[in-house]
């Protein structure tokens, strides 16, 4: 038997931060990785392990044998493009150690699915806090992340606000 786990994650980054949430929102043309965990849940090794998704145009394998209770992480890196809600399927080939065919055994199958939720627009925001010696009605900004000082000792907070969405930002 197989077992599936589609899940997806906002960004790009070679499938690193995959294992991923069932839902994520993203405005139209921002980054999201899918990300398929197959897990070979029967007793005989699975050869040409498949992760196919018809809406998303996929087929991705796994080349070589996936022994049993073991697993193999495939990921796709795609943009938005709609609300999308869809099913990906697993399949493998049951073969023994060897890698050969076992006639009498059926194809094993899972499907899962994960869900992309279009937003008009990506809104986020982006702090940095420094610190420096005096006062100087900020002239010295941005200062530094740390500080070593008496007590008492006048000091200057700086803060760098930058909108790193792509939606106007108020009342900040």
């Amino acid at each position: 038997s197989i077992e599936l786990s589609k899940t997806v994650y906002v960004g790009h980054d070679g499938g690193s931060s995959c294992a991923g949430s069932e839902s994520v929102a993203g405005y139209n043309g921002s980054y999201v990785t899918f990300c398929f965990e197959v897990t070979n849940t029967g007793d005989t090794y699975l050869d040409d392990v498949q992760v196919i998704d018809n809406d998303l145009g996929l087929t991705l394998t796994h080349t070589g044998l996936l022994a049993p209770n073991d697993s193999v992480m495939l990921f796709a890196e795609v943009t938005v493009d709609g609300t999308i809600v869809n099913t990906a399927s697993a399949t493998g080939n049951p073969t023994n150690s060897d890698g050969d065919d076992l006639p009498d055994v059926d194809d094993p199958t899972d499907t899962d699915t994960a869900e992309v939720v279009e937003t008009p627009w990506s809104a986020a925001i982006d702090l940095q806090k420094t610190v420096y010696l005096g006062h100087d009605n900020g002239a010295n900004c941005p200062g530094s992340e740390l500080l070593n000082g008496n007590s008492g000792v006048a000091i200057t907070y700086c803060f760098v606000v930058t909108n790193t969405g792509d939606t106007y930002l108020n009342n900040i």
